[in-house]
């Protein structure tokens, strides 16, 4: 590979690095429920669309058991974060932690 090909290469990978949103960790909720002896769990995560929007994964179910999973689509990230929070909310009135 030619010299100016690597220059180029390196540029490219540069500029692809300085679109990539960070993203934040996601939200992890537990219940548990000693009187039944079970536990859920809810997970949530922010994720970039291809095209300026944002997703809300859901994923939610009983602890070692693979859980339902739906996706929300929001035109920007703080609509996104909006409804993540009011849902955290929603599930720590119901005992999550």
């Amino acid at each position: 590979m030619r010299r100016a090909d690597r220059a180029k290469l390196r540029f490219i990978r540069c500029r692809a690095r300085r679109h990539i949103p960070k993203l934040e960790a996601g939200v992890d909720l537990i219940r548990v429920e000693e009187s039944s002896n079970t536990s859920h769990f809810y997970r949530m995560e922010l994720m970039p669309g291809l095209f300026g929007d944002w997703s809300l994964v859901r994923e939610w179910g009983r602890t070692g058991q693979p859980g339902q999973i739906r996706v929300d689509w929001f035109d920007d990230e703080t609509e996104a974060k909006g409804a993540r929070f009011a849902i955290q909310m929603e599930k720590a009135k119901k005992g999550y932690e």
